[in-house]
Parts: structure tokens; sequence; C-alpha cells
């Protein structure tokens, strides 16, 4: 669960919203939704109120953003001292030709140099090209997530 809250804080700051709300140990996130990860309620720490009115109270507040709720959820556990890479995208035209390997070799090698001794990626999971490459160069699976959107 600490390494999870770890990643996860590292995720947050590499992904900025425009707008944060701590409320009782979930993180409130807006960024006039242009993404998920910017647009949701992210339940990473304990909290103490009762979660049938922590929800509704959520659902308010982002009702009042004209954004739906939408939670983004975690299981088990992921490493830390971690290196980040985002959006690699390789245009469809030059897919196949080594190029997606070579980005993530220059950004692990960029990685090394500032001392970076462990990195992570979020792929998709329909994403089999990407996820293929990734574990031919050693990437496994650590924790999924996933949203919750409560529709309106």
């Amino acid at each position: 669960m600490i390494m999870i809250r770890q990643f996860e804080q590292i995720s947050l700051n590499a992904w900025p919203a425009l707008q944060t709300i701590f409320y009782d140990g979930w993180i409130l996130r807006f960024a006039n939704g242009v993404t998920r990860r910017a647009n949701s309620i992210i339940p990473l720490f304990e909290s103490n109120l009762d979660i049938g009115e922590k929800i509704a109270t959520c659902e308010d507040i982002y009702r009042e953003h004209n954004l739906p709720a939408m939670y983004k959820m975690t299981v088990s556990v992921s490493p830390l001292n971690l290196d980040r890479m985002f959006d690699i995208v390789v245009m469809a035209e030059f897919r196949n030709k080594g190029f997606g390997r070579m980005i993530v070799e220059s950004l692990l090698d960029w990685g090394r140099r500032y001392r970076a001794t462990t990195a992570y990626l979020q792929v998709f999971a329909n994403n089999l090209p990407a996820l293929s490459l990734y574990r031919k160069m050693g990437f496994h699976e650590k924790y999924k997530y996933w949203y919750r959107e409560k529709k309106q």
C-alpha cells in the first residue's frame, strides 16, 4: 500500500491538474475535463468520514465543476525510486521499425544518467504492440488501475 501511494504521488506530480482539493484523504483533481487522470477522484489515503456521505460530497463537487464523478482505482503494489515516461507514441506509418524501442532505450539511458534505479510505464491494456515491446524489454505488470464514472 505504501508503494502504491508513492507511485501515485509521483504520477500526480508528473501530470498536474489545474486545481486539486484534498478531502479527507482523497484527492480531487480538476482540469476542465481534458483527461481522466487530471479530472478524477483518487482515494489514495484512509478517510474518517462516512463513505456514503463522502461519495455524495465528491459527486456534488464534480457536478458543480460540470464534470462526471470519475474515480481512479488501484490494486496491488509497485516499485520505489521510479523514473517516469508518459505518452510515448510512434506514428502508425513508422511502427514496427524499431523506433519505439529506440525511444524507450533513450529515456532509460537518460534516467540512468540522472541516477534513476527503476522505471515504470502506464500502458492501456488494449495496446498489445506496446505491451509486447515492453515485455521484451523486461517490464512486467505491477498493478492495474481503472476509472469508475458516475453517469449523470
